[in-house]
């Protein structure tokens, strides 16, 4: 392996990819590193802990920047990172983590490369699962807002489903709506919010053009349009606006679906059968 995907791959497993903006303060440039057993160089930026080190088993929240060559290349803010024990590799970020508590922020170096982290939160299993479920149900109350606020500015009636779900109905379609167990066939268009298209199956420059044919309750689709499905007919034709936490959530798909992102998908329903 290569200095570089060396690189890479430590900084994918140790903290994941997204972007924000956060800031670091406190910094002393002329503080000395000290080096892990893995050959990890860090120093303490600020050591304000609250609270036990990161063990094993534990989750930590934390803000991360990585540098490399004096650009910041990577930002993740808000992000739950699990505390693995250390594998004993060049490198080891986990190594690293398991020093800093909740407060805390340092500096960890790899050749040509700096990850600054800061710790936010520190949980155990039962208190991470809590936060998140604290934090989805934040985000529902965001995301519906939003949804709201879009439906409002094209003056559409909209359905909503149980779970959040607006559905724009253009054209009702006929018969019975789609159930779980039943396979439905569509035609679909998938956009961000301004209007930005990330796939379809109408547009051959995404190089499939077949209709779109799942099995409804079999968890293929995102829920958000698995949900919307159930209430369109064969021959239907709607705009679902799926709330981010029915969709791709925190992490999003960069670099087209951002984190936290409602979605637009505009589908017609080819049709609506039984499961053979």
């Amino acid at each position: 392996m290569t200095a570089k995907a060396k690189i890479r791959n430590t900084l994918l497993v140790a903290v994941g990819m997204g972007f924000g903006l956060f800031s670091f303060t406190g910094c002393n440039s002329n503080q000395s590193y000290e080096t892990t057993s893995s050959g990890l160089l860090y120093r303490i930026i600020n050591n304000e802990a609250q609270g036990d080190s990161a063990a094993p088993g534990k989750f930590m929240k934390v803000n991360v920047r990585t540098v490399i060559n004096d650009s910041v290349v990577k930002e993740t803010e808000d992000q739950w990172v699990p505390v693995r024990r250390s594998t004993g590799r060049q490198y080891d970020m986990m190594e690293g983590l398991a020093l800093l508590s909740k407060g805390d922020s340092a500096e960890f170096k790899i050749p040509a490369t700096h990850i600054y982290v800061q710790v936010l939160d520190v949980q155990d299993q039962q208190g991470y699962q809590a936060a998140l479920a604290k934090a989805s149900e934040h985000q529902k109350e965001i995301d519906a807002g939003i949804i709201k606020k879009y439906v409002d500015s094209v003056g559409a009636q909209a359905k909503m489903t149980d779970d959040g779900v607006a559905v724009i109905v253009h054209q009702a379609g006929e018969g019975e709506t789609a159930q779980d167990g039943q396979s439905v066939s569509i035609m679909y268009t998938g956009k961000t919010l301004d209007g930005t298209v990330f796939d379809s199956n109408q547009d051959s420059s995404f190089n499939h053009t077949d209709p779109l044919a799942f099995q409804l309750g079999q968890g293929r689709m995102i829920p958000g349009m698995e949900s919307g499905m159930k209430l369109l007919k064969k021959g239907a034709e709607a705009t679902l606006v799926i709330p981010s936490t029915l969709a791709y959530g925190e992490r999003g798909r960069p670099p087209h679906i951002q984190p936290n992102a409602v979605l637009l998908f505009d589908v017609k329903v080819l049709d609506v059968k039984d499961k053979e």
